[in-house]
């Protein structure tokens, strides 16, 4: 008798096992064989909140060949569970914060939140959202610190947490993890420099929002601070009046000059002030070839404005 080679083997169905007919969803178990069929399901992870799904298994019908058949316990169901979350992120500004100044070091500071909201992180499930500082102005030069270290401060303001956010400062990736803060809010302060450069921005944004298990939205993407300065451009001049450039010791009518310092250019706001250093000289000798001296001169020039105006400190 040849024998086959083991892999083309096939050992048939036991006549007596239970049938099924897919097309009247039918099981039937015959003589001689098992009493009991044990079939298998399994849960299919998606990303749905839908955790409280059931699976019910139920009988109906019950019938035999010869004799009565009927139903003890028409039913058995299973509980699907799951951590899914719909969740969303924002990003805001404080009220303060959306207009800080250079100078005034009361209202230099914007603080930016980034905000968790919706469903909560069940125990292996986290959030995260991609976190950038854009707008026209500089990171590091109009502001600081960088956003890196800005956000490094902030987590560490929180103190000892096993479930603290975490940051990847080489993706710009925050994520929230399940028995943690919900936000985290990090400042960045005006850099006071001489530029006239009022009106630039910083831009707080959002992207890239992902979640283990559940979905993740952004509801406010961005987030702006505006940074203003008093800075302005200056400029200084000198210059004498046509009848002065060339004046005479004896007549009397035609003996004066006068000097006029002039700044132009920029408006000083309110806190503000620009100065330029004057002096005398020149092959004539102040005091004896001509008076008052410089000093006396300035002053009574000064004088002569009223009440009212500011006097410099020469």
């Amino acid at each position: 008798m040849r024998r086959l080679p083991l892999r083309s083997r096939r050992l048939a169905p036991a006549p007596n096992n239970p049938t099924y007919d897919a097309t009247t969803n039918t099981l039937t178990f015959h003589a001689g064989g098992p009493t009991s069929l044990s079939f298998v399901v399994t849960a299919t992870n998606d990303n749905l909140v839908d955790s409280g799904e059931t699976i019910v298994a139920s009988l109906t019908g019950a019938l035999i060949t010869e004799g009565t058949a009927t139903i003890a316990t028409p039913t058995a169901t299973s509980t699907i569970t799951d951590i899914d979350a719909a969740v969303s992120f924002a990003v805001t500004v404080n009220a303060a914060g959306t207009s800080i100044s250079e100078e005034n070091t009361s209202d230099n500071a914007a603080t930016f939140t980034v905000a968790m909201s919706g469903g909560t992180l069940a125990a292996g499930n986290s959030a995260s959202v991609v976190l950038s500082l854009g707008g026209t102005a500089t990171e590091g030069v109009d502001y600081s610190p960088a956003l890196d270290a800005a956000v490094a401060a902030a987590i560490t303001a929180l103190g000892a947490g096993a479930n603290n956010p975490t940051y990847d400062a080489t993706t710009n990736t925050l994520t929230f993890h399940a028995g943690g803060p919900t936000s985290l809010s990090f400042v960045v302060t005006a850099t006071n420099d001489n530029l006239v450069d009022s009106g630039e921005t910083i831009v707080a944004s959002l992207t890239g929002a992902l979640i283990t298990e559940g979905t993740a939205t952004i509801a406010t993407p961005t987030a702006t601070s505006t940074i203003t300065d008093i800075d302005a451009a200056v400029s200084f001049a000198v210059t004498v009046n046509a009848a002065g450039t060339s004046i005479s010791e004896e007549n009397t009518s035609d003996n004066a000059a006068t000097f006029t310092v002039a700044m132009s250019g920029g408006t000083l706001a309110a806190g503000n002030s620009a100065s330029v250093v004057l002096s005398l000289g020149g092959t004539a000798t102040e005091g004896v070839d001509y008076s008052p001296a410089l000093d006396a001169a300035v002053a009574a020039a000064i004088t002569a404005l009223g009440a009212g105006c500011q006097q410099s400190d020469l």
